[in-house]
């Protein structure tokens, strides 16, 4: 340019400061902090709030947080600007929290829209999130049962055994040490916990497995073996809340290695003899009671045996421990012997019996009565007169 007197000007370029367009809003996430436990059992539960370039410190405050999630309480929010320390990193710490769900309630944090400015005066996008959710438990878990594992056999004669510890929550730290084997009955070596797992191999598991081995261990007909939660030490929710259950008792297993016994009899009403031992009858079909020291399944006909006779074998009634068997057809003056068979039962544990064939006292069939001569006696006079 040129002033009135002819001077051109400026002397030299002129330039104003350099300013920015910036018509950008910043972006922002949200998610929990690095160090924040999940699961939590304890406030306050941390957040990191990272802009994607400096905001106007002033445009944001604790309001433009929303704490969702089912977590109850007034979960308070508290921020607090961090490292670097450029106004891009606050952490929102949120305290006043409640849980009474038995795995606990979320805590969820989001920034809506258009809350947050830049210098510029740009609001902010709402906020993404990788993991924004935290989940708050303050409930102890509980142990709900020890039972006998499903599809297991009960009463057993054979081992190892197993128990199924079923907790209302997944819990870890469970070991043998937290059990101990109840017994009574068992005469032989004390059965002992070999392992304790869950089925998946997992840390942390709602389903427990307790294996006791039964090796050595010898079981009258009454004898059991069960087991019990004897300490609580060790075991913890994912929260670290510790197990509230201090002491449990678990279903029993019956075990029993008892062969069954029996012992056969001919029936009162078939021994016709002058006295219950002299072995002799005249009856026609001969009832004999099979008894046995427990209840038995498996008994058929064809489990009995007949020596010395052509007699036929009859009906066979009876169940649990008393059976009885009609022979028939006997010829007079034969001699019947009646056997159970080896291991022709078993008992509800699985063991067979008798041990040994098992035979009746023998008896003769005798239909036949006496005949009769009287005559004077060889010393006698015939005449007399005396």
């Amino acid at each position: 340019v040129s002033d009135a007197a002819g001077n051109s000007g400026p002397a030299a370029t002129t330039a104003a400061a350099t300013v920015t367009i910036d018509r950008t809003g910043p972006t922002v996430t949200i998610n929990q902090a690095a160090t924040q436990a999940d699961p939590a059992n304890a406030g306050p539960i941390l957040f990191t709030v990272t802009f994607s370039e400096p905001i106007d410190v002033t445009t944001f405050t604790s309001a433009d947080v929303t704490i969702g999630g089912t977590a109850t309480g007034t979960k308070t929010v508290t921020l607090t600007e961090v490292a670097p320390n450029d106004g891009t990193t606050f952490q929102a710490s949120v305290s006043s929290i409640t849980s009474t769900a038995q795995t606990g309630g979320t805590v969820i944090a989001s920034i809506a829209v258009g809350l947050v400015s830049d210098p510029a005066g740009n609001t902010s996008a709402a906020s993404t999130s990788t993991d924004n959710t935290v989940t708050y438990d303050t409930v102890r878990p509980t142990l709900t049962s020890i039972n006998r594992s499903t599809g297991a056999t009960n009463p057993t004669n054979t081992g190892p055994l197993t128990w199924t510890a079923t907790f209302v929550e997944p819990v870890s730290g469970v070991t043998a040490s937290n059990f101990g084997v109840a017994t009574s009955g068992i005469t032989g070596t004390a059965p002992s916990i070999t392992s304790v797992a869950t089925t998946d191999g997992s840390t942390l598991s709602t389903t427990w497995v307790i294996t006791v081995s039964t090796t050595g261990a010898i079981g009258a007909n009454a004898g059991s073996i069960g087991v019990n939660l004897t300490s609580a030490t060790g075991i913890a929710d994912a929260a670290t809340n510790t197990l509230s259950t201090a002491t449990l008792t678990g279903q029993t297993y019956t075990y029993d290695t008892t062969v069954p016994t029996v012992t056969v009899a001919l029936a009162a009403a078939s021994d016709t003899g002058s006295s219950s031992s002299d072995g002799i009858t005249s009856a026609a079909t001969l009832t004999y009671n099979v008894t046995f020291s427990e209840s038995v399944t498996g008994l058929a006909t064809g489990d009995f045996s007949l020596s010395g006779t052509s007699c036929t074998l009859g009906v066979l009634s009876g169940s649990g421990t008393t059976y009885t068997l009609t022979v028939t057809s006997c010829a007079d003056g034969a001699s019947v012997g009646l056997s159970v068979l080896a291991n022709a039962v078993s008992d509800a544990a699985g063991n067979s019996g008798p041990a040994a064939t098992t035979a009746a006292a023998t008896v003769t069939i005798d239909r036949t009565g006496p005949t009769v001569t009287i005559n004077q006696a060889a010393t006698q006079a015939d005449p007399a007169n005396a």
